[in-house]
């Protein structure tokens, strides 16, 4: 026997713009399961009710009147709908419903229901056009089964959902973006870190090596002869910037023949980058 949800629920305090939605809603069925941790409330109405609100009127129950349970209320909810009504035209005024309840369950749900095409080759049959993906096809079933659920047990409409899968559009330009960013943000963090300084500086010193070894000039016999002392100083000064240019060449190199190694190819996931970074560190470190 159904009865008046303000007469199953007579201490609740209704907020918000559901008060009004209430008069025409009906109890049918309350059940609580075996953990006594869920409680369900199976209602109807004879008008359709946005799924924020049915979700709105769940918190209220369980702040207001289970406070201190831990126990969660579920709405499961029936609409009974006006021959004007068809499964195309009720999708144009329900679908924001729709896809807050995916969102809800799934974030890959709703992607999916709101990146698909849809349309209605007959009355009570909908086709989805989903993009092909490797979650598409692992959740296709269940997208199906949600959508029928809707329409067909809350609704009472006799639909059949049929999907098909496409070719994402501007797939390869989207990956070679995704490629190209990630190239740069590698190459940026190296740069701002003292292991891309000492790369960078290994890259240089390498470079500065070839080229004295292309343009450099043996010393002659006739230089001019110094005091000991000032040879001294001057071999001092001199050693000192050999050490130097040949450390720095040391890391220059070290960048070109480790560089390469931070670049990942198309398609290569961000775990993998971070490993392949990590292998070179402990390479430079060992």
């Amino acid at each position: 026997m159904e009865k008046q949800f303000q007469e199953v629920f007579p201490d609740l305090r209704i907020e918000g713009g559901m008060a009004e939605l209430l008069d025409t809603v009906e109890v049918s069925r309350v059940s609580i399961n075996k953990k006594k941790d869920l409680l369900r409330i199976y209602v109807v109405s004879h008008q359709w009710i946005h799924k924020k609100y049915i979700y709105q009127l769940e918190r209220q129950i369980e702040e207001q009147l289970f406070s201190n349970v831990p126990l969660r209320v579920k709405i499961i909810e029936r609409f009974y709908l006006s021959r004007q009504y068809t499964p195309e035209n009720f999708l144009e005024v329900y679908r924001p419903s729709i896809l807050l309840e995916l969102k809800n369950h799934s974030v890959f749900l709703n992607h999916l229901f709101s990146t698909a095409e849809i349309t209605f080759p007959e009355t009570n049959k909908m086709h989805l056009v989903l993009v092909d993906s490797v979650v598409a096809k692992e959740r296709e079933e269940e997208l199906v089964h949600i959508l029928e659920k809707i329409f067909c047990e809350r609704c009472g409409f006799d639909l059949i959902v049929e999907t098909e899968m496409r070719k994402p559009e501007g797939e390869s330009r989207a990956m070679r973006n995704s490629e190209l960013r990630i190239r740069e943000e590698v190459r940026h963090v190296l740069a701002h870190t003292h292991y891309g300084e000492m790369l960078g500086e290994k890259e240089q010193n390498r470079m500065e090596e070839q080229a004295e070894e292309a343009g450099g000039q043996p010393k002659t016999a006739g230089s001019p002869i110094r005091s000991s002392q000032g040879r001294r100083g001057e071999k001092r000064k001199s050693s000192r910037r050999r050490k130097g240019k040949r450390f720095f060449r040391r890391r220059t190199r070290f960048l070109q023949e480790r560089q390469g190694q931070f670049q990942p190819e198309c398609g290569q996931s961000a775990a993998q980058i971070l490993q392949s970074g990590c292998a070179v560190r402990k390479r430079f470190r060992g």
